[in-house]
C-alpha cells in the first residue's frame, strides 16, 4: 500500500500599499517518484520569491509514524470574550462541501486537530491523531478541499501546515493532518493565544453596531500588526501566515491578517469569508463580510493588508473598506471556484503547482456601509454651499495638523477626471481653498507649494497629502 503526503498551496503574499510596490512570488512543485517498494511522495509549496517557470525536482525523506497512541490532547476551550456579542462561527466551509463522505472527514478533523504527537517526523512536523473513514474513499483533491473548508471555518487553529498525509485502500481512506508544532509546546501557544485573544474581546466597547465593530476591529489589527517583511523575504512564513502571528506576535503576512479579522469578527457576532486571488499579479487573500440586516445578507470585501498602508500618513487606511466586487477588481482578480477545476488541477499534475480556489464567492455590489461613504466630504457640484463644505473639511484636517485629507467625487453629477481638472488643473480651485484656510490657521499654515494629490477612480475618491510652514 503506497503512503502519499501532499501539500496544498499556501498563501504568502506582500502587503500592498499606497504605491502599490509588490514584491513577487514563485510556486514551487516538487516530487519524488521512488521505487515500488517505498512510499509515493508528492508535495507541493507555494512560496515568496520569483515566479519560476519550472518546477524543481527534490527527493524527500519519508517518515512512516509508528503505530504509537500516544498524541498529546490540547485544550478546546472556547474564549469567554465579550459577552455583549454572541460568537458566530461560519460554516460557509462546511456547506460547500459536496458529499456527505465529504462533510464527515470534516467532522472527524474537529477532534483529531486537538490531539498532536511530541515526537517529530523527519521533516521536523508533526502528525495529527490518525483519521480513518472506513468504507469511504477520497482522492487528494477532495481531501484538499476538505481541508481547505476546515480550515477556513477554524482561524484559531493556527497550528496545522498546509500539508497533509492519506493512504487509500480496499476498506476506505486513512487521512493524517500535519502540525507546525509538537503537542506539548502547541498547549503553552493555545492558552497564550487564548489569554491575548480573550483580553482583545474584552476590550472591544458594548453595544457598537456592526459596522461599529467592524471598522473597531479593523483598525485594532492594523494598528497592533505589521507586515512581516522578513518572513515573506526568507519564504518562511511560519506563524506569520497564522491569526496567532497577527494578534500574538504582531507580524503577519496577508493570510494572517486575513485569518485574525475574520476570527475577531466571529466573536462578535459578524459572518465573513476569507477569498483568495491575486493582487498586483501576486497570490492574496482578503475577507467578504456578512453586515446582513432583518432583510438580507449585504456582503462587502474588505483587504486589511492593504489598508495597512506603510506610508505614514496612513492616508489610504480604508480604500479597501466595504467596497464592491466592481471596485476590487480594479486590482485584484478573485480565483475560480473549486468546481471549476479538474482533479489534476487541484492536484497540480496539469501545471507547476496545485490550483488556487475559492469555495465560495460572493455577490458584493452594495456600497452602503461604505466606510468612504458614510465618513468622506463629498464633491458634488461646486456650489458655494458645497465648496464651504470642502473647505471646512480641510480646516479640520489642517487644525489637526493630520498629512492629508480625503474626498468622495459623486460621479452622478461629474465625472471624476473632471472634478480633478477643476481643483488641480484647469481652475485651481483648491490653492484658493488653501489660502482661506490658512487665513484661519495661527501658529502654522499649509504649504501650497507642497500639496500632492493622488486620483483613486475606482473607488471615487481624491486623497490629497499636506505639508505645514511654520
Amino acid at each position: 500500500m503506497k503512503k502519499k503526503r501532499s501539500w496544498s498551496t499556501t498563501l504568502c503574499p506582500f502587503r500592498a500599499h499606497l504605491l502599490h510596490k509588490r514584491n513577487s512570488f514563485y510556486v514551487k512543485a516538487a516530487y519524488s517518484i521512488l521505487t515500488f517498494s517505498l512510499i509515493l511522495l508528492i508535495a507541493f509549496s507555494l512560496t515568496s520569491c520569483d515566479i519560476l517557470n519550472n518546477a524543481i525536482n527534490s527527493v524527500f525523506e519519508v517518515y512512516t509514524p509508528s503505530t504509537t497512541n500516544n498524541y498529546q490532547g490540547l485544550s478546546q476551550e472556547i474564549v469567554g470574550g465579550n459577552s455583549t456579542y454572541e460568537w458566530k462561527r461560519s460554516r460557509i466551509g462546511y456547506d460547500c462541501l459536496n458529499t456527505q463522505n465529504q462533510k464527515d472527514c470534516y467532522n472527524r478533523m474537529k477532534t483529531a486537530v486537538y490531539n498532536v504527537l511530541n515526537d517529530p517526523t523527519a521533516k521536523g512536523d508533526y502528525y495529527t491523531e490518525k483519521i480513518r473513514l472506513e468504507g469511504i474513499t477520497l482522492p487528494s483533491n477532495e481531501l484538499r478541499l476538505v481541508l481547505t473548508a476546515f480550515l477556513e471555518d477554524h482561524p484559531e487553529i493556527f497550528w496545522i501546515s498546509n500539508g497533509f498525509e492519506y493512504v487509500n485502500d480496499n476498506q476506505g481512506t486513512s487521512f493524517q493532518m500535519l502540525s507546525s508544532y509538537s503537542g506539548a509546546t502547541l498547549q503553552e501557544m493555545i492558552e497564550t493565544f487564548n489569554l491575548i485573544l480573550d483580553d482583545i474581546l474584552k476590550k472591544i466597547p458594548s453595544y457598537l453596531n456592526k459596522y461599529e465593530l467592524e471598522v473597531y476591529i479593523h483598525d485594532y489589527i492594523i494598528e497592533n500588526c505589521i507586515y512581516d517583511k522578513q518572513a515573506a523575504s526568507k519564504n518562511d512564513m511560519g506563524m506569520s501566515s497564522s491569526a496567532y502571528g497577527a494578534l500574538v506576535d504582531g507580524k503577519a503576512v496577508c493570510e494572517g491578517y486575513a485569518k485574525a479579522f475574520k476570527l475577531l469578527l466571529s466573536y462578535v457576532g459578524i459572518e465573513s469569508f476569507n477569498v483568495t486571488g491575486m493582487g498586483k499579479e501576486e497570490l492574496h487573500l482578503w475577507t467578504a463580510v456578512n453586515l446582513d440586516n432583518e432583510l438580507n445578507n449585504e456582503w462587502y470585501y474588505v483587504d486589511v493588508t492593504w489598508d495597512d498602508s506603510d506610508t505614514s500618513d496612513k492616508s489610504g487606511n480604508y480604500d479597501y473598506f466595504n467596497i464592491t466586487t466592481e471596485q476590487l477588481e480594479y486590482d485584484h482578480t478573485i480565483a475560480k471556484k473549486y468546481a471549476e477545476f479538474t482533479a489534476n488541477e487541484i492536484n497540480g499534475y496539469d501545471m507547476d503547482y496545485p490550483a488556487n480556489f475559492n469555495l465560495f464567492i460572493p455577490v458584493c455590489d452594495s456600497l452602503t456601509e461604505n466606510y468612504y461613504r458614510k465618513n468622506l466630504t463629498v464633491i458634488y457640484d461646486f456650489s458655494n454651499n458645497n465648496e464651504e463644505q470642502l473647505k471646512n473639511a480641510l480646516y479640520e484636517s489642517a487644525y489637526a495638523k493630520k498629512g492629508y485629507i480625503n474626498y468622495l467625487v459623486d460621479t452622478d453629477v461629474y465625472d471624476f477626471e473632471s472634478v480633478y481638472q477643476k481643483l488641480f488643473k484647469e481652475e485651481s480651485r483648491y490653492f484658493r481653498y488653501i489660502d482661506d484656510v490658512n487665513r484661519k490657521l495661527d501658529d502654522y499654515t499649509i504649504d501650497s507649494e507642497n500639496v500632492r494629490a493622488s486620483e483613486k477612480p475606482h473607488i471615487n475618491v481624491i486623497t490629497i497629502l499636506i505639508a505645514y510652514s511654520e
